[in-house]
């Protein structure tokens, strides 16, 4: 039997599903080989036989490595499923991929508990439906700044949760290619409300304070005014005093 003849090896990188029939499918494969070549075998010389019988005997032991090698290898992909969940699902903010049209391919966890929806119902959407009314033409200009330059793009938007409230996010989007060449965009979404609020506060008391001062100035304005009143009302008894004649005074 000619090394060429020698089973494909699967393709470990697929799911075990997919792995499993792949095994199966090589095993029929197989018994369909030897029925066709039962009628051969009895024409063998027994020496080529004996090499023949050495060759499946290799062939055996590579597959049972194979298998092996299998074996550690789902059990890597499983360790880098996890990993995957863990870093993508649980992260602290939300990720999502989106095609060249904007429609939500994937999101993680973070994203549907965000935006207050099961991560289901978010897949197959425009992202843009998520987003609050008013700012969407922000969005839609982010989007196409980077379809045209393919350069990471930064807006700051309010978007809306199932139950109709708001909240302001950071989105960040950089360009992703699919490994079949189709155009596409992944995206960070940040909740920065707080970040939103602190800063309205900060507005608020700015704007508070500048209303202090105003009326401090009015208030400095007006006592300005009063001081020289008064100073003005008391020198004028004195200058009729001074205006006097000496013998006045000393009466």
């Amino acid at each position: 039997m000619s090394r060429k003849n020698k089973p494909i090896t699967p393709d470990i990188s697929l799911p075990d599903a997919r792995v499993s029939d792949q095994l199966s499918e090589l095993h029929r494969r197989a018994e369909e080989i030897l029925l066709k070549r039962q009628g051969e075998l009895d024409k063998i010389p027994p020496a080529d036989m004996q090499n023949a019988f050495h060759e499946l005997r290799v062939h055996q032991i590579e597959l049972e490595m194979q298998k092996e090698e299998l074996r550690r290898v789902q059990q890597e992909l499983e360790s880098s499923r996890e990993k995957y969940f863990n870093l993508y699902d649980l992260a602290p903010v939300g990720y999502v991929s989106l095609n060249d049209k904007g429609i939500i391919l994937e999101a993680n966890l973070s994203l549907a508990t965000l935006l207050g929806r099961e991560r289901s119902h978010l897949v197959g959407q425009p992202l843009s439906r998520f987003i609050h009314r008013e700012d969407q033409d922000l969005y839609y200009i982010c989007h196409k700044q980077l379809v045209e330059m393919r350069a990471p793009q930064v807006c700051e938007i309010r978007m809306g949760r199932k139950d109709g409230t708001l909240f302001w996010v950071r989105m960040d989007i950089v360009a992703a290619d699919g490994s079949d060449g189709t155009k596409g965009s992944r995206a960070i979404i940040i909740d920065i409300s707080q970040r939103k609020q602190n800063e309205e506060d900060i507005k608020n008391l700015n704007r508070r304070l500048k209303q202090h001062v105003a009326q401090l100035e009015l208030a400095n304005e007006e006592l300005e005014a009063f001081s020289s009143s008064v100073s003005h009302e008391l020198r004028a008894p004195l200058r009729h005093i001074s205006a006097l004649p000496i013998c006045c005074k000393k009466s």
